[in-house]
Parts: C-alpha cells; sequence; structure tokens
C-alpha cells in the first residue's frame, strides 16, 4: 500500500501537460523516461504528476478498453520506468486522467456526447461560445451510463498496471447546460417534465435544474472516487477545482471539496486572484496543503514555447508558500515527446529555495477579517428571461464574485489581516472581527442562520448591495426596494460619517457606477453615514427642434439631455440612506446599498478600510503595516510552539518585478517576543516591543520574506 499522508510533506510539484494526438508516428516516439525523471531531479520536484491519458483520449499504457496511442511505442513500459525511478528517488507520483474531455470517446460513442439545446455536440461550431473554442474539444456526458462505465474500466486498468500515491481528475465540471437524452431522461425521472430552456433565476424550475446539475456532478466524481478508494484505500483523490470561482455553467459548488482529498486547481489571472484563490482553498480544503497550479506558459497554454520570466514563476510559487500551499507548475511536453531542460534549471532554481521554508509551514492562518464567498451566488440575477444557448443565456458573470474579489483586494492593499471562506462551511469564520457579505445574494440558509448568531453575539459585520433583503431588514431595520435606475449613483458622507470618507464630501460624494439599493427606514436605529445622491435630471424635450430622418437620435428619451456631456455629475441630493450604521445583539452592523468595493478606484480601498476599522472597535489588528499597497501581509500563528510566521509578498504583475523598499511590519503579541528571525537563514532582526505590537523594518523586500516571530 502507498503512504496515505504523502500530500501532507509535498509543497514542491510538477505536472507536463501531454495533449498530444497520434496521427504523427513522430509524436511521443522520442519520449525518454530516464531523460523525464533527470528533469525532475534537476528541478527538485517532490511529486510529480504524470500524464496517463489527455484530452486528447489517447492511453499511455495498453488499454482494453480504449484507444493507446499509436505512436508511444511500449508506452506501458515507459510510463511504469518512469513511476518506478521516481519512487527510487523519493518521490511522489500522482496519475493524471481527463474526465469528459475525450475525443477518443467522444468520437467513438456519438451517444456518449454532451449536448447543447439544439442537440449538438461539442465539436459542432467554434463560434456557439464553447468553451476552449470548442472545435478541438469533445466531451462526453457524465450522465451517460456508457460513459460512466467506460471511466471505471478505465481506472481498474490503471490500478492493474500501476503504484500511484494521487490521482488527478481534470475537467469535472458543465460547460454548458446539457441535452442529451442521458440528462433528459434523469431530468425526468427525478424532476418531472422537460429540462428548463430559459435562463431564469426567479423561476424555481430553473434553480432546480441548476441544483441537479451540481448534483449529477458530486454524483459522478463520488463514483469515480469510490472506484479508487475501492483499488487503493490509500490513493488520494483530487478533482480539478479551479472552477470553484468559475460562473453557473461549470455547475461546481463545493461538490469538488466533497469529493476530493484535498482542494486544487490551475488558475492564470494574476497576484491578486492568487491570493483569493489560495485563502478560499485554504478554507475549503478538508487537508492542508492546497495545491495551487499555474502554467509556466504566458499568457496561456496556448503559446507553448513562450514561457514566463524567473519573476513571474518565483511569484506564483512564493505566494502559494506564502500561504503554506503546494506550488504546483505546469509544463508542456514537446509533440515528438521532449522537454526543455532549461525550464528544470530555472524550477530547480527556484523550488530550492522554497524548500528551505518547507520547516515552517506549520499553524493557523490568521484572519481578522472574513470575506464570504457564495458558491450559490455565481450568477447575475440581472439576467432572466434568457434563452439557452443565447449569448444572454451564456452570461456567466456574477457581480457577487466581483465584489468579493473587490473586497479582498482592498484589505490586501490596506495589509489588513483576511480569509476567505464559504457558505459551505461557514464556522470557517469563527473567531474573525468582521465578516464581509460583499454583494452576497442568494445566501442559503445555513449561512444566514450563522450570520445573525455571529452578530448577536457580539460580532461585527459589512454587508453590501443585495444581500438577501430579508437578513437585511431583520439586522438593521432598513427595506430593500430594489436598484435604483440611474446611470450614476453617489454616495454622500453624513457629518457622523464622514471620518470614513478620506477624499470625498457632501459636494464631491463617492461615485457608484456598480447599482444602488434603494432602502427605506422601517425599524431603523443608528446611524446613517451617506446619503445618495443623484444626477441632474434634465425635463424631457418634445422632439427634435429641427427633424431630420438621418439623424435618428430619440431628443425624447430621458437622458436625452445632460449637465455634462462626458460624465454624469451629482446634482439631486437626497435623504435616501446609503450607508448605516447599527446594532443587533450584542453586535455591530454597517450596510452600505452600493457594494463600492467592486469599483477599483483610489479612494475604494482607505473607505473600505474605515469601515473595517469602525467595526473592528476596540479590538486591534493582528499586524498592521506602513508597506506600500503592491506588498500583501500574511501571518501564520503556532500557539503550541509560542511562535508567529510573517509572509510577505511583492504581488505586482510584472515581467520584472522592482524590489520594494523601507517599511515596517508590527505584529500584535501579548509579551514581547524573545527574537525576530529573517528566513530561511533565521538570522536575528532587530526589534521595537510598544503598545503591544513588536515593530521590525523590512529594507528590502524582493519578491518576497518570510519571518519567524519567536515568543
Amino acid at each position: 500500500m502507498t503512504n496515505p499522508d504523502w500530500y501532507r510533506t509535498s509543497f514542491r510539484r510538477n505536472l507536463v501537460d501531454m495533449h498530444i494526438e497520434d496521427w504523427n508516428p513522430e509524436f511521443l516516439s522520442q519520449f525518454d523516461p530516464d531523460k523525464y525523471y533527470e528533469n525532475l531531479v534537476r528541478a527538485h520536484v517532490k511529486s510529480p504528476m504524470i500524464y496517463l491519458q489527455s484530452h486528447v483520449g489517447h492511453c499511455n499504457w495498453d488499454t482494453k478498453s480504449g484507444h493507446r496511442h499509436q505512436s508511444f511505442t511500449d508506452c506501458t513500459k515507459k510510463m511504469q520506468r518512469l513511476f518506478d525511478l521516481c519512487h527510487q528517488g523519493g518521490m511522489d507520483v500522482v496519475a493524471y486522467y481527463s474526465m469528459i474531455y475525450n475525443n477518443d470517446a467522444y468520437i467513438a460513442h456519438p451517444e456518449w456526447r454532451l449536448r447543447d439545446i439544439n442537440g449538438h455536440g461539442t465539436r459542432f461550431d467554434n463560434s456557439k461560445g464553447q468553451y476552449f473554442g470548442g472545435s478541438r474539444y469533445g466531451l462526453c456526458c457524465p450522465n451517460s451510463p456508457g460513459y460512466r462505465d467506460f471511466v471505471l474500466k478505465q481506472l481498474d486498468e490503471i490500478f492493474d498496471l500501476f503504484t500511484i500515491e494521487g490521482i488527478f481528475l481534470d475537467m469535472l465540471f458543465w460547460t454548458r447546460p446539457c441535452y442529451c437524452d442521458s440528462c433528459k431522461a434523469r431530468w425526468k425521472a427525478e424532476h418531472g417534465g422537460d429540462i428548463p430552456t430559459v435562463v431564469d433565476w426567479n423561476d424555481p424550475a430553473w434553480r432546480a435544474f441548476q441544483t441537479k446539475r451540481e448534483e449529477w456532478m458530486l454524483d459522478f466524481m463520488m463514483m469515480i472516487t469510490n472506484k479508487i478508494k475501492s483499488r487503493n484505500p490509500n490513493c488520494s483523490v483530487e478533482h480539478q477545482f479551479s472552477t470553484m470561482m468559475h460562473g453557473w455553467r461549470q455547475g461546481v459548488n463545493q461538490n469538488v471539496a466533497i469529493a476530493s482529498d484535498y482542494c486544487g486547481g490551475d488558475f492564470y489571472g494574476g497576484a491578486q486572484q492568487h491570493s483569493v484563490a489560495c485563502k478560499l482553498y485554504y478554507n475549503m480544503t478538508a487537508n492542508q496543503p492546497f495545491e495551487y497550479m499555474t502554467s509556466r506558459c504566458y499568457p496561456g497554454l496556448r503559446e507553448h514555447t513562450t514561457t514566463k520570466t524567473e519573476d513571474m514563476l518565483r511569484l506564483s510559487v512564493m505566494s502559494t508558500f506564502a500561504h503554506h500551499g503546494a506550488a504546483l507548475l505546469i509544463d508542456a511536453i514537446d509533440p515528438k515527446g521532449t522537454l526543455d531542460s532549461r525550464l528544470y534549471d530555472l524550477y530547480g532554481k527556484i523550488y530550492s529555495d522554497a524548500e528551505k521554508l518547507e520547516p515552517y509551514m506549520e499553524g493557523k492562518l490568521v484572519q481578522d477579517v472574513q470575506v464570504l464567498f457564495n458558491l450559490e451566488g455565481k450568477y447575475n440575477p440581472d439576467v432572466n428571461n434568457a434563452a439557452v444557448g443565447t449569448p444572454r443565456g451564456n452570461d456567466d458573470s456574477s457581480p457577487h464574485t466581483a465584489a468579493v474579489m473587490g473586497a479582498c483586494r482592498s484589505l490586501q492593499r490596506m495589509h489588513i489581516p483576511f480569509g476567505v471562506f464559504s457558505n459551505w462551511k461557514p464556522e470557517k469564520a469563527d473567531g474573525a472581527k468582521v465578516i464581509v457579505l460583499a454583494d452576497t445574494y442568494d445566501l442559503p440558509q445555513n449561512a444566514v442562520d450563522y450570520i445573525e448568531k455571529f452578530i448577536a453575539n457580539g460580532g461585527a459585520l459589512y454587508m453590501s448591495g443585495r444581500v438577501n433583503p430579508a437578513l437585511v431588514q431583520k439586522l438593521t431595520g432598513v427595506k430593500i426596494n430594489g436598484t435604483i435606475q440611474a446611470p450614476m449613483v453617489y454616495l454622500a458622507p453624513t457629518p457622523a460619517g464622514q471620518p470614513l470618507f478620506t477624499e470625498h464630501n457632501r459636494d464631491y460624494p463617492f461615485a457608484v457606477t456598480c447599482g444602488m439599493q434603494n432602502i427605506t427606514l422601517v425599524d431603523f436605529h443608528g446611524e446613517i453615514l451617506a446619503t445618495t445622491v443623484l444626477p441632474y435630471a434634465a425635463p424631457a424635450q418634445d422632439g427634435e427642434l429641427h427633424p431630420d430622418a438621418d439623424d435618428g437620435f430619440d431628443y425624447t428619451a430621458p437622458e436625452a439631455r445632460f449637465a455634462s456631456i462626458h460624465s454624469n455629475p451629482p446634482g439631486r441630493f437626497t435623504d435616501t440612506p446609503a450607508l448605516i450604521k447599527t446594532t443587533y445583539g450584542k453586535g455591530t452592523v454597517v450596510y452600505s446599498a452600493a457594494s463600492f468595493e467592486t469599483l477599483d478606484r483610489p479612494a475604494t480601498a482607505p473607505l473600505f478600510a474605515n469601515i473595517m476599522s469602525l467595526l473592528k472597535g476596540t479590538q486591534s489588528w493582528s499586524f498592521v503595516s506602513n508597506a506600500p499597497q503592491q506588498v500583501e501581509v500574511i501571518e501564520f500563528d503556532v500557539p503550541e510552539k509560542n511562535r508567529h510566521y510573517i509572509n510577505l509578498i511583492n504581488s505586482q504583475d510584472s515581467f520584472q518585478i522592482p524590489a520594494i523598499c523601507d517599511f515596517d511590519v508590527s505584529v500584535k503579541l501579548d509579551a514581547a517576543p524573545s527574537q525576530i528571525l529573517a528566513l530561511p537563514d533565521e538570522t536575528p532582526l532587530p526589534f521595537v516591543y510598544e503598545n503591544g505590537y513588536a515593530t521590525f523594518h523590512v529594507s528590502k523586500l524582493p519578491i518576497c520574506n518570510f519571518y519567524a516571530i519567536e515568543i
């Protein structure tokens, strides 16, 4: 039996994409397991993820149930040789297998195909908005009985031939609603009637279909997980979970985390997305460490010979390490089966530095502020009555996700300790000083109950935008009456709220372009911190002064006249509340009618940080810093060792990342530390302890600095 705990001490991982066809006898003909292994050693990889099959569907073993890669001669022996070399070298081997995306199965079995509302498979037309362009990728439906049986046979063959510590199942998600015969039959049996054909989040039938899509994907994943565990109970299972922050079409919520031993997936969205994904993974994974993957190709997998700079790769690895996650770098094999050893020298340079930090990967992430990511809110509530398959019906946007990203961006820039948790396990927010619900519509009841109890017992809460109206009214005594219809809305601070606004005042209010809820006071007993200001409204004209049939402009339209041709300046000052503060039970609540945190504006982060400080009251932040906004500060607490770790990331997205110099970091401690050490060399640093904070100076932050504080 293999070691079931291999992943707990594995932080340097690697994957080589091998999505290679076999129509050319040259393809994979030069694959050499010894050279492949030599590159892994050169790269200081602890746990390689190795392809046994790909999106193409070709198997890299002598399969009985599928299609063997025809130009990959002696593939079974070569892959077994590679696995043996890795095990002999002390490496953990993870097998890669592509689910749903399988061209061989798609071509051979039309009855297995995932089909759109018109009955077409995914390779029918690449102009229809299919994922990855459509035409190269054949997708099989996880509800197809034949495909399900095929997958189980494939897994049996893998375990008959190979010894592996873990397996990664890729592409476990829908790309669109499926209308194949299998889905129609299952829907009719479990729900009744025909599958809905109109996207409408106000329609119970559509919502039921979305729930079924999530349930069906979980059922498919659990079938796979149970099969794997039946063959080797010690084999870890990881299903692709980069989709946790994708839109509704993927049909993914907590289902992937339930079916996996740990969370992981590949991302390509830059430093800010990296930070948020790591924090959400941290609070969703069943076991630590989570895994963060990204490609060495830039800007993505499409450019095979374009590689990220050393700074970019180092930033990715060290950002993951700063969150105590496992880093996985993705390469792509040359069609003939070779690898560029220069890349593995670069990997080795980065991973050898990262390896020195592994003894310090312990403790608990400090999360003074917890931002809730609603896994059931990954849709746009303004997109309704949209036919499936049309551009509107394919809309995958989520204002909630945008608001969460904005809230996290402000917290990171203002150096406020934060985490990201989900509605699935709201108890992950236990101990937080403040919880954030950023435009968190459609929050499930378990999370609503947790939030209410958290506030009643003395917690602090920030809510914005379209949070469940019943929850807003219960906690604040204000009623949401829908969205204000205006091209621009403004937050005008009241005298009570003016200290929160660093740049704006009543004459020059804070501009909002993300929508504002119209609220009325019902049973409100708090403070109004800002009111709503609307643009000037000109009286309507009777028509065109000099009629011209070629003009085509509607001069009677409400916005045909304006105050300023380039903008919509504030002109109508109202008493309608826009930002309020009140109490509920023993706790404090701030509600903003606009999810202004969504907006990436110079004044957003200071305003948001001031609201956080207002909510925390007399409590202290676990750390503070005067570092520039590009610096992210992350803290881990190890109480059993009287130790804290402070990890600093220079989170600039650039080919060459300039160093940031001369700033201070102050960490809240109950007593003066005995020493502060720069890691991994454990060089002592000077510090000052006063007012309950230990402060040390950072003279230079290249890409990352790690520190240990001993009490």
